[in-house]
């Protein structure tokens, strides 16, 4: 019975999120009308990348030194529950829908040829998003905006990096409906974290933010985050969760996600102190979290945002109104109607030559 009603819940939440992904689609959102959303910040080589990856399951995104995300990048995730045996993942961009990968190692460097083509070859962030979607059998069906992990120091094309970075993370956390994805490495000062400070300017009283932390392994001899993990340190409704996601070491290791997924399980499963925070702790628990809290958030706030939709709707209605009738379907009425058109247009240009010339033309 708890089986039953498990998987009723969470098909319910994969189509509860597929309406706000086809909202968006359809234009929707906008100043006015802000559709809820999971948006990953954090500072640069904070570990996001491989934070991302692990809830996805695949290792799809680009590597490289110093700014690498640099355009917002939307993932879709779409879990695929039916699939035959030999099911292989596969991905899309939105701006190129009819063509799909299959290739993760072409994903990259798609997103890499999309990023040069909205930011330059150099290092400048633009805000210009890149929508990708993938089909996967081990992931939730999740969105999340991902965004350039800021930085304190200028780079190449861009001086005011620090500002921009900054801003443009507050412009996509700021709004209520939005659920902020906070990473932080727990090898630094939680007090100093960046990435914090934003978030708890936006959300004061931490209701939409959760805390992720990284880096738990490469922690001084001695130490632990288990304060953070008991929610007793700048405590977040939706508290702090643990993860272990591969570094650079494990990623030139060639250890891949998956084994990544276990290595993690079992370093959380097998510690002194953070074996007793399994709900708190590694990729599943906080994939659980992620998709159980924008279903909450989504049912929330999607009959006020209907009602902007509706409201919008009928605005246009009445603009709609006042440009006239609409352009014929059937093909002779179409004829008739481009002929009125260009007859209409040769005499107002008749009339603009007569009024210039001071005569009337024939």
């Amino acid at each position: 019975m708890t089986s039953s009603v498990s998987t009723n819940s969470f098909q319910n939440i994969k189509e509860v999120i597929k309406v706000v992904n086809n909202l968006r689609d359809f234009g929707v959102e906008s100043d006015k009308i802000e559709l809820p959303k999971i948006v990953v910040i954090g500072v640069q080589s904070s570990g996001k990348s491989s934070l991302l990856e692990q809830i996805v399951q695949i290792d799809f995104l680009p590597r490289g030194t110093g700014v690498v995300t640099r355009c917002p990048l939307e993932i879709r995730l779409i879990e695929v529950t039916s699939y035959a045996k030999d099911f292989k993942p596969y991905a899309y961009f939105f701006e190129e829908r009819s063509k799909t990968y299959e290739n993760f190692e072409e994903v990259k460097k798609r997103i890499e040829t999309i990023t040069k083509e909205q930011a330059g070859v150099g290092k400048k962030i633009v805000d210009q998003a890149i929508t990708l979607t993938i089909f996967q059998t081990k992931c939730p069906t999740l969105t999340l905006i991902d965004l350039p992990g800021m930085t304190l120091n200028s780079i190449e094309d861009q001086v005011d990096v620090e500002k921009v970075t900054q801003d443009m993370t507050l412009k996509y956390i700021k709004e209520e409906t939005t659920i902020i994805l906070c990473v932080i490495p727990i090898n630094q000062d939680l007090e100093n974290s960046l990435a914090l400070k934003l978030a708890r300017n936006v959300d004061k009283t931490g209701s939409r933010t959760i805390g992720v932390l990284t880096m738990i392994d490469i922690m001084n001899p001695g130490t632990n985050c288990e304060k953070v993990l008991r929610n007793q340190q700048i405590p977040l409704k939706h508290r702090y969760y643990g993860m272990k996601p591969r570094n650079q070491n494990d990623i030139n290791n060639n250890i891949t996600v998956e084994q990544a997924i276990k290595n993690e399980q079992e370093y959380f499963s097998n510690h002194e102190v953070y074996k007793e925070f399994a709900d708190y702790t590694g990729t599943a628990a906080l994939t659980h979290k992620l998709s159980t809290l924008l279903d909450s958030h989504i049912r929330h706030f999607l009959p006020d945002i209907f009602k902007k939709i509706y409201s919008t709707l009928l605005q246009r209605i009445e603009s709609r109104k006042k440009l006239g009738d609409p352009f014929p379907t059937d093909i002779n009425k179409q004829q008739k109607e481009l002929r009125d058109i260009i007859n209409k247009s040769l005499n107002i240009f008749k009339q603009a030559i007569w009024r210039k010339n001071g005569q009337k033309l024939c």
